[in-house]
């Protein structure tokens, strides 16, 4: 039987709070008007918290160091041993909670005190348990701790020195809690059942999103009051005609650019609206997702029924029946009878469609404009040609079928400003006009398509952005993360988007770990504090706050694979608006 279970299973006979295996989730009796009930009530029904035979949860009693060691075990049960568990003269091997305290302390979550003592009944402090949590994580600490905790808090001179380093990176990571007043952070003050479930509830956020949407985010010390729509919406990616996909419990609804719920969650998947429609999916019987079409309402345009389904884009949507696609119309109706075996969004009047393993494009009365020609991939048409490949070789046609650029570029981007990035043989990228002559000599090792008159362009190690000419207009000095392989190796994530195109006269550029936001004279005009964050649209933008960049260890084949972990995503509103 392993540790982390066998405590788990201790836990329940001695220690009523915490538990793995109760098959039971408590509504308590004495939460009902608790600030933490939310979270509370989540960790019930996860069977992490425990309550008492009588049906309360006592969220106002405090919590010893030994019941805390047991909670951070059945928390991290996966984290690794890294020293020899060391031994407390007050902790015999009869105590309870003996085996625990090892645990914990080979894992290096908990040391003891100078006198050898571990004091397992001692009600634990609020500055213990918070850098206890943010240990576990691993988040990496900010450079000026001391700084960090005169911002956020007025009790900071209370803070010791052992903890100050944990307390500002728990910070930073939107772990601590405080309530009722957010800058009281009182680390001296002993942690109650319900301090430590909301701790619990932050520290879990980036392995189950739901935990972290249950906190009130006025209680969160940080940078949370950055976020005009916070995590606890639920929001994510960009918003469209007004709306963004929000979760819910595992499910999708929308929320407008308030933050307000326009559709309450109530769909398994959802997509973008788009021209007053979005496509969302249901799974009504085992046969899988039934996808339909909703109005800004949440009124059905079209009841569940398609296999898969795209956004509209003028006025027909892509949609599968059986195994073939055809087209709708706003109305719901059918009018391209499914015949194709894919088809991308109409764009300039033709959409791509696929016919046994061959591409060509069809107009929106179902008629094959371009016949299907023997084409590895297609790319919609933007600005009057469109993006063909054959044999690893991109070449672009236009709306007769005439291959007006030949295939002879090994990577390529759509059209957009009259001009396209394209990758040569020799692997560096440059821009072409409509004609195909390149105008941009390919020297960069990666290029990006204009946008508002800007290009962003990878020059050695760094990230510029080039104007329609070629000229340096913003000089290449963002650069990507450094992003953890196991306990102490970094390696630099070339994975990760370091810069977005401009969008609303602002673009996403990262210095290493923190994205901010630059305007077109290269000026930051959002500093970079996030970990990740997406471009502006409607005048918000997505964006991680505390996270951290993490990389698997490549196999004997693979590459590096890049992945965020942890932090919390919310909206924040562009400048002026």
């Amino acid at each position: 039987m392993s540790g982390a279970k066998w405590w788990g299973n201790l836990a329940i006979a001695t220690f009523s709070m915490w538990s793995v295996n109760s098959s039971v989730a408590w509504s308590f009796s004495d939460t009902s008007t608790h600030w933490g009930r939310a979270c509370i009530d989540q960790l019930s029904q996860r069977k992490l918290v425990n309550g008492y035979p009588n049906g309360t949860f006592r969220p106002n009693q405090t919590v010893t160091r030994a019941e805390f060691a047991v909670l951070m075990l059945n928390a991290f049960p996966n984290l690794p041993r890294s020293q020899r568990a060391p031994t407390f003269r007050d902790v015999p091997t009869t105590y309870w909670a003996y085996r625990a305290i090892q645990d914990a302390a080979a894992r290096q979550l908990f040391s003891g005190y100078p006198d050898g003592t571990f004091k397992p009944t001692q009600a634990i402090p609020r500055v213990q348990a918070i850098a206890i949590a943010t240990n576990a994580l691993n988040h990496p600490a900010p450079d000026q701790p001391d700084a960090v905790l005169r911002q956020y808090f007025d009790d900071a001179a209370q803070v010791p020195t052992y903890a100050k380093r944990a307390i500002a990176t728990g910070t930073l990571n939107r772990l601590v809690v405080n309530y009722p007043q957010v800058k009281q952070l009182r680390p001296n003050q002993a942690a109650t059942r319900g301090e430590v479930a909301v701790l619990l509830c932050q520290a879990l956020a980036s392995s189950q999103p739901e935990l972290g949407q249950t906190v009130p985010s006025q209680y969160i010390a940080g940078n949370q009051s950055g976020f005009a729509i916070p995590p606890a919406a639920g929001g994510f990616g960009q918003f469209s005609q007004g709306l963004t996909v929000a979760q819910k419990d595992g499910r999708y609804g929308y929320i407008d650019t308030a933050g307000k719920t326009a559709i309450a969650p109530r769909f398994n998947v959802a997509l973008p609206f788009s021209e007053g429609f979005a496509a969302v999916g249901v799974v009504p019987d085992a046969e899988g997702t039934r996808w339909g079409y909703i109005d800004r309402q949440g009124q059905w345009l079209v009841e569940p029924q398609f296999a898969s389904a795209k956004p509209f884009s003028a006025g027909l949507a892509a949609v599968r029946v059986g195994n073939k696609v055809g087209f709708i119309d706003r109305t719901g109706k059918l009018v391209i009878s499914p015949q194709f075996d894919d088809a991308l969004p109409f764009s300039e009047g033709l959409a791509a469609a696929q016919l046994n393993q061959q591409w060509g494009f069809i107009n929106p009365q179902g008629q094959w404009v371009i016949p299907v020609q023997p084409y590895g991939s297609v790319a919609p048409f933007s600005e009057g040609l469109a993006q063909v490949e054959r044999n690893n070789r991109i070449g672009f046609i236009d709306k007769t079928g005439t291959m007006v650029i030949p295939l002879q570029f090994a990577g390529a981007q759509s059209f957009a400003g009259g001009l396209a990035a394209v990758q040569t043989a020799e692997s560096r990228w440059g821009y072409i006009d409509k004609s195909g002559k390149l105008v941009i000599p390919p020297q960069f090792y990666r290029a990006q398509s204009f946008a508002e008159g800007l290009a962003g362009v990878l020059i050695a190690d760094k990230w510029g952005f080039i104007n329609a000419q070629g000229a340096i207009a913003i000089p290449a000095q963002f650069y990507a993360p450094q992003a953890q392989v196991g306990n102490d190796t970094s390696v630099v994530a070339e994975d990760v988007a370091v810069v977005s195109p401009f969008s609303s006269g602002l673009a996403m550029a990262r210095l290493g770990n923190k994205a901010g936001f630059i305007d077109k004279s290269g000026k930051f005009a959002i500093a970079p504090q996030y970990a990740d964050a997406n471009s502006f649209s409607e005048g918000l933008a997505y964006v991680n706050l505390g996270g951290r960049w993490i990389t698997q260890a490549p196999g004997p084949e693979g590459p590096y694979l890049t992945q965020l972990e942890g932090g919390e995503w919310g909206y924040i509103r562009a400048p002026g608006r």
